[in-house]
């Protein structure tokens, strides 16, 4: 019952704060993450944005975005915002990741599945590498695949509540 109420406080806080200070990044993120958990997700996706026109390499700003505008079916956008995170990430790991983020979105399947299997295999304990292979596999319909990428994520951490969830659809 109080987190709405809280988080209108937050918001009101934060909005504020940007106001009169519109350069600075940390507290327009901290905002844009306000508006995602209250569901405002165009309104976040601009405040993110915003951040990352302001400070570069925030990946996991990048895949937030990517991720929204991928479901929100603007898939030609978050392949822009993935590509502009693969030039400014460092990690070979995370360019495959995100190599095999922007083949998902292109519908070239085997390149993003090798992206995601090369990046598990530099990274084989992040389970976002996991998620993504799964998830690619269930829309390929090649469930066997997709259960063992999500039983490999289950390995990790056994109360991952993407791949319990994800797991029960093959």
């Amino acid at each position: 019952e109080n987190k709405p109420t809280r988080l209108q406080q937050k918001l009101k806080r934060w909005q504020a704060y940007v106001e009169q200070h519109p350069n600075g990044w940390k507290k327009r993120l901290a905002l844009a993450e306000v508006l995602y958990f209250m569901g405002r997700w165009e309104e976040a996706i601009d405040a993110y944005q915003q951040v990352l026109a302001k400070q570069l390499g925030l990946l996991e700003v990048s895949l937030r975005v990517g991720h929204m505008l991928h479901l929100l079916e603007r898939k030609k956008e978050a392949i822009e915002v993935y590509q502009n995170a693969f030039s400014q990430a460092y990690q070979p790991a995370s360019k495959y990741h995100l190599h095999g983020l922007i083949a998902r979105l292109s519908q070239q399947d085997e390149a993003a599945v090798t992206s995601f299997e090369a990046a598990i295999a530099l990274d084989p304990q992040n389970p976002l590498h996991w998620h993504q292979l799964g998830q690619l596999h269930l829309e390929r319909e090649a469930f066997d695949a997709a259960w063992h990428a999500f039983d490999a994520a289950l390995a990790l951490n056994p109360n991952d509540l993407v791949a319990l969830s994800d797991s029960y659809q093959p």
